[in-house]
């Protein structure tokens, strides 16, 4: 399938193709997680199939605070190794795609009154520049209180001691993991969303044969858009599920603990920050504001969850909590729920730490594996993810020498001499096209390399409709969109950074996508009217 997900035409053959053969490993779970097992195991040669029960990335792994960090907060656990593991990474990921991975300076205030020393944060980011290896041009730098104030005006002045900047690595987490997905397929790794797993079979021992050339066991799966069933072999199975990784693999359920993190999203003209800040709530949670794209987002909170994952809402409460914490920290501005232009929230699935807070508890995953051949992974990090893929597989036989390819899909920028030439190239067809260079660096932040055909395929003078629908195309023929929620809220980003265009083009979005599914008009107009009230942010308390 080269670099490309596959479309909704090509689903029945993929299906059929799947069931003839025995395959080395199914991953179950389209999430980050599952996505850089694919990519690792397929890279090594394994033939390798992924199965997505809803869209790709729809579940914790769209709704992260988009960010590749090394996890800061960590060293008051004193956990060096994921810290030093994380902070590691960030490079890494960097070099190998650009185009999703952004480097911002983060602005961590001192207050009088706060649990943080200037001494204590001095040594901290100091320890954490050590460990993640920071270049030195990026490292730690401790600001006065004159100086903070010149970086950040709205920061509140009273008690201020000044602060310290460090560097964080922005990223959209959908689009990370349709590009590590695309870099799979081009290995070969079948991936298909909208195809849950219905039941799990594994063959005893005594009756696998001998070693890992032999069938372990199948899953039995439901294509949700053509209604079929098939069964795939194959000679390891990995449960990558994320919150719903227990439904699979009993032994894991009752270890896991589920906690809400929600993020709000307000336009940059109420909420003027200069740059990103990372600073200490009056309950002692540490809270993200980030500027990014003309809105500014702020989260993460971190309550109990005991619900459907999958019904994971934003509520008045969590609104509240978020308001008050830019209340603590900021001044001159005035914001009310009204003010919230779209949101999200997503479920992080953690194991339990008996006498711990949920917020103290290790991000480090657990690997469970079983003597009937399944093996199961619950927890870990958006920012550790080949490193999980490396310890999976080396769990189920297949050792690794922990490398992956230099670049993934579409972002080998290296005959341009980098993504700063490119760009400069793709500016000058896009204005010659009367393409607007935002929209260009939208497409290119997004689609890489394919920036470039998404270009040539843009009649000159396009309307920003066309636009969209021409990116629309795009994803329905290469990033396996089915629903207009996946190219809306995870291939676009619309609904949480630009809500006005989602709003205005969705109607369209349905049309063409419904068309496709084979939708009366009927049933676009509901279906539409659904998303308007769940993803068009209408829940404001």
């Amino acid at each position: 399938m080269g670099g490309k997900l596959i479309s909704l035409a090509e689903r029945k053959d993929a299906f059929l193709s799947l069931e003839r053969r025995i395959h080395d490993l199914v991953v179950i779970g389209g999430g980050i997680t599952g996505a850089g097992i694919a990519w690792q195991a397929s890279e090594m040669g394994l033939d390798t199939v992924l199965l997505e029960m809803n869209d790709f990335a729809s579940g914790t792994s769209s709704r992260s605070t988009k960010l590749i960090h090394g996890g800061l907060r960590y060293l008051v656990n004193k956990e060096f190794n994921l810290v030093r593991e994380s902070g590691r990474e960030r490079g890494k990921l960097y070099e190998r795609m650009p185009h999703l991975i952004q480097p911002i300076d983060v602005l961590l205030p001192l207050y009088e009154k706060g649990s943080i020393s200037r001494f204590k944060l001095r040594l901290g980011l100091g320890i954490y520049d050590f460990l993640a290896q920071v270049r030195k041009r990026d490292r730690k730098r401790m600001l006065s209180a004159g100086q903070t104030m010149k970086q950040e005006p709205l920061l509140k002045k009273n008690g201020l001691k000044g602060a310290g900047m460090y560097r964080e690595y922005l990223t959209d987490d959908a689009r990370l993991v349709i590009a590590v997905l695309k870099t799979a397929a081009s290995h070969g790794a079948v991936c298909l969303n909208y195809s849950p797993v219905k039941s799990i079979e594994m063959k005893t021992a005594s009756s696998q044969g001998a070693g890992v050339a032999g069938e372990s066991g199948s899953v039995l799966v439901h294509d949700l858009i053509d209604g079929g069933e098939f069964r795939i072999r194959a000679r390891k199975i990995v449960n990558a599920t994320g919150p719903w990784v227990g439904n699979l693999d009993e032994s894991l359920k009752a270890k896991l603990v589920f906690t809400k993190g929600v993020h709000l999203v307000f336009d940059w003209n109420g909420l003027p920050v200069k740059q990103a800040i990372y600073f200490q709530n009056t309950d002692g949670r540490f809270v993200f504001i980030i500027p990014r794209d003309g809105v500014v987002y702020v989260g993460t909170t971190d309550t109990k969850f005991e619900g459907d994952p999958a019904d994971v809402v934003v509520d008045a409460g969590d609104v509240d909590y978020l308001l008050a914490a830019l209340y603590s920290v900021l001044e001159g501005v005035s914001l009310n729920p009204e003010h919230v232009i779209s949101a999200w929230a997503g479920v992080r699935v953690l194991v339990n730490q008996p006498g711990k807070e949920y917020s103290e508890i290790s991000r480090k995953e657990e690997i469970a594996v079983h003597p009937s051949g399944l093996v199961s992974i619950a927890g870990g990090k958006l920012t550790g993810f080949r490193k999980m893929a490396w310890r999976v597989l080396t769990a189920i036989g297949y050792p690794t020498k922990g490398k992956t390819a230099r670049f993934v899909e579409d972002a080998d920028f290296s005959e341009f001499h980098g993504l700063a030439g490119f760009g400069e190239l793709m500016f000058r067809e896009g204005r010659a096209k009367k393409i607007s260079d935002e929209w260009v660096k939208g497409w290119l932040c997004r689609y890489g390399t394919s920036v470039a055909k998404l270009i040539a395929l843009t009649p000159a003078g396009a309307t920003t409709e066309t636009l969209v629908i021409i990116e629309l195309n795009w994803c329905l023929e290469n990033e396996s969109v089915v629903h207009p929620a996946d190219f809306l809220e995870r291939r676009s980003g619309f609904v949480q950074f630009q809500p006005d265009l989602a709003r205005q083009s969705s109607r369209r979005v349905f049309f063409r996508c419904g068309e496709i599914l084979g939708w009366d008009v009927a049933k676009i107009e509901l279906e539409h009217k659904k998303f308007a009230s769940r993803y068009i942010y209408e829940q404001k308390p």
